[in-house]
């Protein structure tokens, strides 16, 4: 190749790798910003109301697959931080769940209807599910995670008629700091769906198999 050809060459490089540079950057800012974007939180606000627009107290207003939830005062008022497009899901006893998209540029106003009547029913976990709550809020002690000891916690407790978790004991123990994590995740449970019997609730006896296990 003559000198006068790799010249040329060598100057449409010189003008190439700026240009690719230049979009390189624009790309990663504009990926930078949407991240940036879908990160930022917003308020939500409203209110949680029966059929006949009254305010209900004790609502649970939760993001859905989250553990963020927020409890409605007498007022039956929420305000939750959350992202744009977020659902939520909305319970109370004795009222059918809802889920609803949150807005932000309006409050807005929830009705939850009467539940079906129900002869039976086993105790339902609100939200995401009891597994992905577990999941979600296990967390490995320090001392175990060093000795490397794993095992399965069976843990034994009582859903009260309102929800409540309460009576909470160790079935099978595997090791203390894992027991101990094992109570506390269920200690720290939201309220569930209380068991039905004859259409009323009822206390019922539960059962957890809590697994720590080592990657």
């Amino acid at each position: 190749m003559t000198t006068k050809g790799k010249r040329g060459l060598k100057m449409k490089w010189d003008w190439c790798i700026p240009f690719f540079s230049m979009l390189g950057i624009l790309f990663l800012t504009t990926c930078l910003q949407a991240a940036e974007k879908d990160s930022v939180k917003f308020v939500a606000k409203g209110m949680v109301v029966n059929k006949n627009k009254q305010p209900l107290c004790g609502a649970c207003v939760m993001v859905k697959n989250s553990n963020e939830r927020i409890y409605t005062g007498v007022d039956g008022k929420f305000s939750l931080a959350v992202k744009k497009g977020t659902k939520l899901v909305v319970s109370l006893l004795g009222k059918m769940d809802k889920e609803v998209r949150a807005k932000i540029d309006k409050e807005m106003q929830v009705v939850l209807t009467d539940e079906e009547y129900i002869e039976e029913r086993m105790p339902q976990f609100v939200g995401e599910g009891v597994e992905m709550y577990i999941v979600r809020n296990i967390k490995y002690p320090k001392d175990a995670l060093e000795m490397k000891i794993q095992g399965k916690v069976y843990v034994q407790f009582i859903i009260e008629k309102d929800g409540s978790v309460s009576e909470i004991k160790i079935l099978r123990p595997v090791y203390p700091s894992l027991d101990y994590e094992a109570c506390r995740i269920i200690q720290e449970m939201p309220r569930w769906r209380p068991g039905i019997q004859k259409g009323k609730p009822v206390r019922v006896s539960y059962t957890i198999p809590i697994n720590f296990m080592l990657q």
